[in-house]
């Protein structure tokens, strides 16, 4: 049985219909009720407050967890992150492996590879450079110090670009979707000379699955297409494909300072 944590946001929709069409029983976590037809069950609770009652009782079903939940997205600069959403992270997965969960699967980020550019292995160190990263970054190493009393395997896995349905408006894809859909002659975009590494969510979703479902894997996982694109042909690709009625306006957005200019990731093999 599968615990998913974020169960209902962009990732956490396509993870579970995934996990539905193989047949995998799964329960959803959220601070707000949203019984869905995916789940044998929904817990409505903050990650952070202790299982209790039904709650542990459903827990203890579960041995299996694949954390996607992270709030205060796409604020990467925010402290928020280091300040609040570490701790509570740490202390939501904790609570899981003391109930009994020993199989984890959580998801990190490329930003923890920081300013490093061309093609990204996971032997490369992290060096984050935003609050975000650092925050994911920092639970991951208290994760793994925690591995030295608490006997668990953790799966970390590194998302590189992601794209899809009912993405959020605050992604390159989901401002796309949305100037389509509010009929704007043009898309506003940087000049897209960018290099990045784009993967459909569906994909993401059948990687977490099939990585989860590995129960004897353990370490640092990137997920990714392997294949650099740049933006802008990205973008082409994109109104070429689904044939959108948009123009381009590029050079209107300047790139985040936080961000490198060119990268893409080794994409990691679950199985030997």
């Amino acid at each position: 049985m599968n615990l998913i944590s974020g169960a209902s946001g962009f990732i956490g929709r396509s993870l579970c219909q995934e996990l539905r069409d193989r047949e995998i029983s799964s329960i959803g976590i959220s601070r707000d009720h949203q019984q869905d037809q995916l789940f044998l069950s929904w817990i409505q609770q903050d990650i952070d407050q202790e299982f209790t009652g039904k709650n542990a009782e459903l827990i203890s079903r579960c041995d299996s967890l694949i954390h996607l939940a992270w709030s205060g997205l796409p604020n990467y600069q925010d402290l928020f992150h280091i300040e609040d959403n570490l701790l509570r992270q740490y202390s939501f997965i904790k609570n899981c492996i003391q109930s009994g969960i020993k199989n984890i699967t959580i998801t990190g980020t490329c930003l923890e590879y920081g300013h490093q550019e061309g093609e990204l292995t996971t032997e490369h160190d992290a060096k984050p450079n935003n609050a975000y990263a650092l925050a994911k970054d920092c639970l991951h190493k208290m994760l793994r110090i925690l591995q030295s009393k608490m006997d668990f395997k953790l799966k970390w896995v590194r998302l590189f670009y992601i794209y899809g349905e009912g993405q959020s408006k605050n992604t390159l894809y989901g401002q796309l979707k949305d100037a389509v859909s509010n009929k704007q002659p043009y898309f506003n975009m940087s000049k897209g000379d960018q290099i990045r590494d784009y993967l459909h969510v569906s994909q993401v979703a059948k990687f977490l699955v099939e990585l989860s479902d590995y129960t004897i894997r353990d370490g640092i996982f990137n997920c990714c297409s392997g294949l650099p694109v740049s933006v802008l042909n990205f973008v082409k690709e994109r109104i070429s494909l689904e044939k959108l009625n948009i123009e381009l306006n590029t050079g209107y957005y300047t790139v985040p300072e936080y961000e490198p200019k060119a990268f893409w990731g080794k994409p990691s093999k679950i199985f030997y």
